[in-house]
């Protein structure tokens, strides 16, 4: 798991085994951070849809942007302006794929 700025540069991360969920990472990801001060939003994929992981967010106030399961029944306090900013997630993976390159 890694936590990067809106540049792509990383600011902390876990390291894992492959099994566990992204869901269970994200609290130690976020408490490794480096620097003062928190993240305002964390960008995320359909792994963490979860609303537990939202309010667990939301009482940290960071503003969570994680779009939502196709079989997701219950609904999201989410709406189409908050949800543009996913669309700059490919940062995280070209920092996840630059850090696998230079290992």
């Amino acid at each position: 798991m890694v936590l990067v700025d809106g540049a792509g540069t990383p600011l902390g991360g876990c390291l894992d085994a492959a099994s566990p969920a992204e869901v269970t990472l994200l609290e130690e990801t976020l408490a490794s951070k480096p620097i003062r001060g928190g993240p305002q939003r964390l960008i995320a994929d359909h792994g963490y849809d979860s609303n537990a992981i939202r309010r667990f967010l939301k009482r940290c106030r960071i503003q969570p942007i994680i779009p939502a399961r196709s079989n997701t029944t219950q609904a999201t306090d989410q709406d189409g302006r908050f949800r543009r900013c996913y669309r700059r997630r490919w940062i995280v993976e070209r920092t996840i794929g630059w850090l696998g390159n230079f290992r």
